[in-house]
């Protein structure tokens, strides 16, 4: 990978369920950190860059490159952190299916 790394924090919700087993509480749940680059709107991009997927619009605020994790597999509905920064997984592309790298397409909460 070319560009300065960061090192982002892979999180997973996970439910607990309550004493009645009719409902639970959520939380994110630290998986793994992945290393990789971060690219902002400052840098290459406009900004909530839009996709189409499925018929749905996908606005995307940055995008993370890294290498193919072997020890975990990470969804669209995991997030990722860097301190206190928060941002959702919108889509994950594995370019040529080559299992070289691969390309998250993420949207910061702010």
């Amino acid at each position: 990978m070319i560009g300065p790394k960061t090192t982002l924090t892979v999180q997973r919700i996970t439910i607990v369920a309550d004493v009645l087993g009719a409902g639970g509480t959520e939380s994110w749940t630290n998986l793994t950190t992945i290393t990789g680059v971060l690219t902002n709107p400052k840098y290459g991009y406009a900004g909530t860059e839009r996709f189409s997927i499925k018929k749905d619009t996908v606005y995307t605020s940055h995008m993370f490159y890294c290498d193919v994790p072997s020890d975990v597999t990470v969804t669209e509905k995991d997030r990722f952190t860097y301190g206190t920064r928060v941002f959702n997984i919108m889509l994950i592309q594995n370019p040529g299916n080559m299992n070289h790298h691969l390309e998250f397409f993420l949207n910061e909460i702010v």
